[in-house]
């Protein structure tokens, strides 16, 4: 494979590569940082955060997702999602619901209030990032619109590589998942149950 003229084969990128991702990486960054601060100056209620928002927007896609499953989509820890789920279920931004086929696994839904408040964002931050485009020049413009594909294709190939080599740390943080489903489940259970025998404790010193 060949970027750039430089020749590149297996996993270790050559000098000219590597100092290419650091200069790509640190410019995309900079970028993202400068959208989303523009970006949430304008926005309402309490910051998702970037972690947040990819969540969302997994659970847009792929909707139904437990925390374990989330998580090993995002390559996050366990109870990194875990935590986060909770607070976007205090924010209304997701519901949980439980699963059919198994009732100790519990599904993750976006609300209709969450997709409002991404469009919102998407539509925020594409205004302001047209807005700052129009300050750049025509030469620059048609370098930016040339480069969109090819950005496309580095984060399919990114991806890719990702998925390849997620290895036994990708393993760990799926099984590490399933066990905090579990026992997220497990305390639905139990809030369930005593909540229920609390209630016939109550009805049974009623009726004496």
């Amino acid at each position: 494979m060949t970027c750039a003229g430089v020749t590149f084969a297996g996993t270790e990128a050559s000098p000219e590569l590597h100092r290419l991702a650091e200069e790509l990486m640190g410019a995309v960054s900079r970028l993202s940082r400068s959208a989303r601060l523009a970006t949430r100056s304008e926005g309402q209620g309490s910051p998702l955060g970037s972690t947040g928002v990819e969540l969302l927007r997994l659970l847009q896609d792929q909707p139904g997702l437990s925390v374990a499953q989330a998580a090993s989509h995002l390559r996050l820890a366990a109870n990194t999602v875990s935590t986060l789920v909770g607070q976007l279920l205090g924010q209304g931004m997701l519901q949980r619901k439980a699963d059919p086929a198994d009732m100790r696994v519990a599904r993750l839904y976006v609300t209709g209030a969450a997709g409002e408040r991404l469009a919102a964002f998407s539509e925020r931050r594409a205004d302001r990032v047209g807005s700052a485009l129009a300050d750049l020049g025509s030469d620059e413009c048609q370098l930016l619109r040339e480069s969109v594909a090819a950005l496309s294709h580095l984060a399919d190939a990114l991806a890719r590589r990702g998925w390849s080599q997620v290895g036994e740390r990708g393993a760990a943080t799926a099984l590490m998942a399933q066990h905090v489903d579990a026992a997220q489940a497990a305390l639905q259970v139990r809030l369930h149950g005593s909540g229920a025998e609390g209630a016939n404790r109550r009805t049974g010193s009623a009726g004496r």
